[in-house]
């Protein structure tokens, strides 16, 4: 149990860690305007409305890498794969949450689902792999 607990733990921690490193490099390419900052929710979806396809594109870049390397690292230290894919729900709930919150392309709003859950997917597959016989199959 508490590898499991440790997994979960660590997974959500390294998938944060995964999005804000892919929000600083996103920032690097695509720079936030300079006048006035976010003051508000109105604010902040005016931004998200003006932003390029390219910056958007980092933010779902962001959902998939939080959820995959966030994932990975559940199941490699748990030891069974559905930790790997509570991380993957919870980082799938969090672009939700920031769809609900801010307007956002259609496009944008099926990879909120989509992207996280691919990046589970593909997270739980090489973890098999590699984990073969050592994941517990049951508890």
């Amino acid at each position: 149990m508490l590898k499991v607990i440790a997994g979960l733990v660590a997974g959500l921690i390294v998938a944060l860690a995964a999005i804000y490193v892919i929000w600083l490099i996103a920032l690097q390419v695509y720079p936030l305007p300079v006048e006035g900052g976010i003051r508000s929710l109105e604010s902040e979806g005016a931004l998200i409305e003006s932003m390029p396809t390219g910056a958007l594109v980092f933010v779902a870049l962001a959902w998939f890498g939080g959820a995959f390397i966030g994932a990975l690292t559940a199941a490699h230290i748990s030891r069974r794969l559905w930790p790997a894919w509570v991380i993957a729900f919870l980082v799938a709930a969090i672009s939700i949450s920031n769809i609900v919150m801010f307007p956002h392309p259609t496009w944008m709003q099926l990879a909120a689902v989509i992207v996280p859950v691919l990046g589970g997917l593909i997270a739980t597959h090489m973890a098999r792999r590699s984990l073969g016989s050592a994941i517990v199959a049951h508890g």
